[in-house]
């Protein structure tokens, strides 16, 4: 009887076991957010956001780049919004952004195998990537879609 239970139980979850994600993600869909310590992962690529608000990609563990937001607020969320925007908020208040909003559509964030995180619309159309910029200290909104959010005097860091 005793195993016939643990059978019946161990069938029950099992289901549950084989949904959950094995593998990291690399990509957020509009409308999904990644709250601290969250991360994105491709190969030797991780992009956390951290609980100092920062949203930092690394390759193994060295900081490739950051959002440069880290003191600017808590409980802090990076959201890929469904209108093509991908926006670090500490409540309602708005610490980074990408600069690329657009009419609601489909949207998504990804985190490439090369370590460029891109924001493409619909069908594979980019609107905004990061690029090879390097992490700086100092935050920093891109001013133009399909332009980095680090400023041009910054030095590239390429793993």
């Amino acid at each position: 009887m005793v195993a016939r239970n643990i059978i019946s139980l161990l069938l029950l979850i099992l289901p549950f076991l084989l949904l959950s994600p094995c593998s990291a993600k690399s990509e957020l869909d509009g409308g999904e957010s990644l709250v601290a310590p969250g991360y994105l992962e491709n190969g030797r690529f991780t992009l956390r956001m951290q609980l100092n608000c920062n949203l930092v990609l690394r390759y193994d563990s060295v900081v490739v780049w950051c959002s440069g937001t880290a003191g600017r607020g808590t409980d802090c969320r990076a959201t890929m919004q469904r209108n093509g925007n991908f926006v670090i908020r500490s409540g309602s208040t708005k610490v980074w952004e990408t600069n690329s909003a657009g009419a609601i559509g489909t949207y998504v964030l990804v985190l490439k195998d090369n370590g460029n995180l891109v924001i493409y619309k619909g069908q594979g159309q980019i609107i905004w990537e990061r690029g090879t910029r390097a992490c700086t200290a100092v935050p920093t909104m891109a001013p133009l879609k399909n332009a980095s959010s680090i400023p041009a005097d910054v030095a590239t860091i390429k793993p």
